[in-house]
């Protein structure tokens, strides 16, 4: 959520912050592709063939990727868990804050969004999100 205070920084610094990212997003190691999809629409579910259907808006773009680690997971109090994903995703490649409703697409693998916060520059969201 934007904070109400003035920002603090400079256009300057803040683009300073996404050039490093950037770079960031050159090392093969952190770097992956995702679809991120955002719920558009109440899923609808159809008794007759018991699926569930969710209306969506898809996109495509680069981010850092990271896995929580065992002591991160022992040390959230049971907020994450071994093998949750945290994907740093600059602002700018989203229309809209994440909710718990999104998804992350990592090639076939699935993530729900668990919880998400901003950096202070409000530049990045670091999205947590476990495998479906």
């Amino acid at each position: 959520m934007r904070s109400p205070h003035p920002d603090p920084f400079s256009n300057f610094q803040k683009e300073k912050v996404r050039e490093v990212f950037r770079d960031i997003l050159t090392d093969p190691e952190i770097r992956v592709t995702i679809t991120y999809s955002i719920l558009t629409a109440t899923p609808t579910y159809t008794i007759a063939t018991g699926l569930s259907v969710r209306t969506t808006t898809d996109k495509t773009f680069t981010c850092a990727r990271r896995v929580v680690s065992v002591s991160e997971a022992a040390e959230s109090g049971g907020k994450l868990q071994v093998g949750d994903r945290q994907f740093v995703i600059d602002q700018a490649d989203l229309t809209a804050q994440p909710t718990t409703n999104d998804r992350i697409t990592e090639a076939t693998i699935v993530y729900e969004v668990i919880r998400w916060t901003e950096d202070p520059m409000d530049l990045l969201y670091v999205v947590t999100a476990r495998k479906v």
